[in-house]
């Protein structure tokens, strides 16, 4: 009986050194998605409008969750400025997670980049006649 009990506080002293011990090595928790977006879009906000309307693209397709996803974390980083989806504002801000999609994008809508932020992130303006 006695090495029974004996061997119960051990398996639960190890199960406790275990359990510490991967607490202590897990690595911190990752960056919540709103605030990673808020950092993507912080360098931007300097060349936008206080308030206003600017235009938005990516390379996300918007029929999809991810490319919704994309423009509505866009204009919750941007607020109180309204980020509209449509690319006939005066000043777009381009969010491309491959920049490779850019160049026909550009050509297609006759846009320019204007600034380049890094991380993806642009601003665009249409090309002048």
């Amino acid at each position: 009986m006695k090495v029974r009990a004996i061997f119960a506080i051990l398996i639960i002293v190890f199960i406790s050194a275990v359990c510490t011990i991967t607490m202590i090595l897990r690595p911190p928790p990752r960056e919540d998605i709103a605030v990673y977006y808020e950092r993507l879009y912080a360098p931007i906000r300097t060349a936008l409008p206080a308030a206003g309307r600017v235009g938005y693209i990516g390379d996300f397709d918007p029929r999809y969750p991810n490319g919704r996803a994309a423009l509505f974390l866009a204009r919750y980083s941007l607020a109180p400025l309204q980020v509209s989806d449509d690319v006939n504002e005066e000043a777009i801000v381009a969010n491309f997670y491959d920049l490779r999609h850019l160049p026909p994008i550009l050509q297609a809508n006759r846009l320019r980049i204007e600034r380049d932020f890094g991380s993806g992130i642009l601003l665009l303006r249409h090309e002048r006649p």
